[in-house]
């Protein structure tokens, strides 16, 4: 099985208020956008799961079972560090956990449907 993940950036010099830096830093880098495919074929991602994504450090892939995967990415500075736990089986990301990297506590789960796959059939 071959799989393939790609993550590109932009750098952010002037933070405002707005920011989605993580923390910490006068500049910082942006997530862009976040590729991942399984045996040619591209997992969708939903944009939720890159958005709140900044000064990424480092990324784990990991097989949980044969069907199913885990994208761990690492970033933020400090009291501002974080774990994003993506987890993906051939079609889509099926959840997103982010932990508080200093204290190790979950700070959200969200969870993904394929409402295509949940449609009742008529």
């Amino acid at each position: 099985m071959d799989i393939r993940t790609r993550l590109a950036t932009a750098a952010e010099n002037a933070p405002s208020r707005a920011t989605r830096c993580s923390g910490g830093r006068t500049a910082c880098s942006l997530v862009d956008s976040l590729s991942i495919s399984v045996d040619g074929k591209p997992v969708e991602i939903p944009d939720r799961a890159v958005v709140l994504l900044s000064d990424v450090a480092s990324a784990r892939l990991t097989r949980l079972t044969p069907n199913r995967f885990a994208l761990i990415l690492t970033g933020g500075d400090a009291a501002a560090s974080y774990e994003v736990r993506l987890f993906f089986d051939r079609h889509m990301i099926r959840r997103m956990e982010i932990w508080q990297g200093e204290m190790k506590m979950m700070e959200q789960a969200i969870d993904f449907h394929d409402i295509a796959e949940e449609a009742p059939n008529s």
